[in-house]
C-alpha cells in the first residue's frame, strides 16, 4: 500500500472511532433523558394503584407518558436521519403556523402550570425553507421546556 492510502485509512479509522464515541455518548444521554420521566410515571401509577393521591397523579402520569412519547419520537427521527440517510423535507414553511401548532400541543401542560400561551401572527407572514415537521419538533420542545422549567 502507498503512504497516501495508509494515511487515508488512518484518517478514516480515526473518524470512525470518533463517530462511535459520539454514538455511545448519544445512547447514554438518551437513556438518561428517558429514565427521569419513566421514574415519575412509575411512581404516579403506583400511587394510583395503591389509592394514594388524587387526580394530580393521573395528570402527572399522562404528562410523563406524553414526554416519553416525544423523546421516543425524537429518537426515531434521529435514527431515521442518521442511519437511513433519508433527506429532510425541503419546502416553504409558514413559521406562524408551526408556532401555533406547537402552542396547541403544549397548551394543556401550560394551562396546568398556570402559564398562558399567546401566538401573534407576524405582519406579512414569515415563510422559511425547510422541514416543517423538524421545525415543529424544535418549537414544541422549546415551549415544553419553557413551560416546565420557566418561572
Amino acid at each position: 500500500m502507498s503512504r497516501i492510502t495508509l494515511a487515508a485509512l488512518g484518517v478514516a479509522l480515526t473518524a470512525s472511532a470518533a463517530a462511535e464515541r459520539e454514538r455511545r455518548f448519544m445512547v447514554t444521554a438518551i437513556a438518561h433523558d428517558l429514565r427521569t420521566p419513566l421514574f415519575t410515571l412509575r411512581g404516579s401509577l403506583e400511587a394510583i394503584e395503591h389509592g394514594v393521591g388524587d387526580g394530580r397523579y393521573l395528570d402527572r402520569a399522562q404528562d410523563k407518558a406524553a414526554h416519553l412519547d416525544r423523546l421516543v419520537s425524537d429518537l426515531f427521527t434521529f435514527s431515521r436521519l442518521e442511519y437511513a440517510g433519508e433527506a429532510m423535507a425541503d419546502g416553504e414553511v409558514d413559521v406562524a403556523d408551526v408556532v401555533r401548532r406547537a402552542a396547541e400541543t403544549v397548551e394543556p401542560l401550560a394551562t396546568a402550570r398556570g402559564c398562558a400561551l399567546h401566538v401573534d401572527d407576524p405582519r406579512g407572514g414569515l415563510v422559511v425553507r425547510g422541514d416543517a415537521e423538524a421545525l415543529l419538533r424544535v418549537v414544541t420542545n422549546l415551549l415544553d421546556n419553557a413551560t416546565r422549567h420557566g418561572r
